[in-house]
């Protein structure tokens, strides 16, 4: 091609979480040779931790479904034999703002523990709905999981549909499914939440078939970070920090990847593992399976802003994570006490916690035009749930992206892991079809690992 090369028997283009997992399963195959893409200077930057008055904050806490083959990242991580340091997290809590009504979410494991769970503050009329809502949780608990996972693509309102739900059931389920999954409205859960992003999410999360961990010192630096190392101790190779140009394809054959600073790595494999943006940007001609999902995804917006903040005094009064909600179900804010679930990242007694807000649009924010223009209104809503918040606020930090982890839960077109379109191009990231195991960091996890073992029958 003109320019020095290096070959590999397969390149993951992007260090996400999907593609740390899709490359941490392809250098499993000894006779092979993996290189592994990060285009920021260390993998897994999007779980990167922000640092504000001496105490870090939190990005995600990791998903562990257990119950679903093992989970995927965990079994990674136990496969390059990576140590993982993490805990599990506590009880979740939702509160409902206008009447201040705090309720417990413990394991859900059956039906009658989700409609205990959702007729607890709901009016004595709603109790008549018990029959039918226990009815419909019931068949969604008797989903086997490989079904579930299949079940990406289905609306739950379809399902719903199917399974003859009478509408006020309905209106409960996606109230709570609203909530629990950060959807931005119940409308959008109703236009768009899959069967698996809803019942699988519930089962996952709060049915005992997987846990949240919170991983010290946190996801990127105590799980991303080990992971890579793994990685390359099995003889995978990494380069970090450089921008890719371009991936090479020639009459629909995929050739290599030709990096910004002119460095070129052949392969007859690749697997992408990246968002939309990067995919346009990589691909001079946009292969026809990523032109339905990127649509879809473009229409799904999404902005999320983390917040933060170090007090001066306690003015959390729920005792641990909490889901905030508007009182019908739509949520406001999702809201960790730091000091008290990771008390690593608070030293010398300090105070901090950390809240998530996640809207369709920026305007949503009272009009906000600009993320800075919407930090008052979050701090107002902070304040409504702990009176003395911001008198007691010492610093505070924030980061915004549309990154857009929802579509995981969400039932519009997937990408197939592979480009049937371009001969050796596959694709492991979150617009994937595998991205069904497990919520956030597990699902990306499942995506990367099932992209690489969909990659690997190929060499068989």
């Amino acid at each position: 091609m003109g320019k020095m090369s290096d070959t590999f028997d397969a390149i993951v283009v992007g260090a996400g979480m999907a593609g740390l997992c899709c490359a941490g399963t392809l250098v499993q195959r000894k006779d092979k040779r993996v290189l592994l893409i990060s285009e920021t200077a260390e993998v897994c930057h999007n779980l990167s931790s922000q640092t504000v008055g001496g105490c870090r904050g939190l990005a995600q806490w990791p998903t562990w479904t257990y119950a679903w083959g093992g989970g995927w990242w965990f079994n990674l991580a136990r496969q390059l034999d990576v140590p993982i340091d993490m805990r599990m997290k506590g009880e979740t809590y939702s509160f409902a703002l206008g009447s201040r009504a705090v309720t417990t979410i413990g394991i859900l494991n059956c039906a009658t523990t989700v409609a205990d769970l959702l007729l607890r503050e709901a009016p004595p009329a709603a109790q008549a709905l018990r029959p039918g809502l226990t009815a419909a949780l019931q068949r969604a608990f008797e989903i086997p999981y490989p079904e579930m996972m299949t079940l990406n693509t289905t609306l739950l309102a379809d399902w719903l549909k199917q399974h003859e739900v009478e509408e006020p059931v309905c209106e409960l389920l996606f109230g709570f499914f609203s909530n629990v999954t950060m959807a931005a409205s119940i409308e959008e859960c109703k236009r768009n939440i899959s069967v698996y992003g809803s019942l699988g999410h519930m089962r996952t999360s709060f049915g005992g078939e997987g846990t949240q961990v919170i991983v010290k010192p946190d996801a990127q630096l105590g799980l991303g970070v080990p992971l890579r190392r793994g990685f390359e101790r099995a003889g995978g190779v990494v380069w970090s920090g450089k921008k890719v140009k371009r991936i090479i394809i020639e009459q629909d054959v995929v050739r290599a990847v030709e990096m910004e600073d002119g460095r070129i790595a052949d392969a007859p494999d690749i697997s992408l593992a990246v968002g939309a943006p990067r995919l346009r940007a990589l691909l001079e001609r946009l292969p026809e399976e990523f032109v339905q999902p990127l649509a879809y995804a473009q229409g799904v917006h999404q902005v999320e802003i983390g917040i933060t903040t170090v007090l001066s005094r306690q003015v959390d009064w729920i005792g641990h994570d909490a889901a905030i909600h508007d009182g019908k179900g739509s949520n406001l804010v999702w809201v960790v006490p730091i000091y008290k679930v990771a008390p690593w990242t608070c030293p010398d007694g300090k105070i901090a916690i950390w809240a998530d807000f996640v809207r369709r649009e920026l305007s949503d924010f009272e009009g906000a035009k600009s993320v800075e223009e919407a930090i008052p209104v979050c701090n107002q809503i902070l304040e409504q749930v702990y009176p003395g918040f911001k008198e007691a606020t010492v610093a505070q930090s924030f980061r915004s992206h549309r990154h857009l982890w929802q579509l995981q839960h969400y039932a519009g077109p997937k990408v197939p892991l592979r480009i049937g379109s371009v001969q050796g191009l596959w694709y492991s990231g979150d617009y994937s079809v595998a991205c069904v195991g497990g919520a956030g960091v597990e699902s990306a996890a499942c995506g990367g690992v099932r992209g690489a073992q969909a990659l690997m029958e190929t060499w068989r």
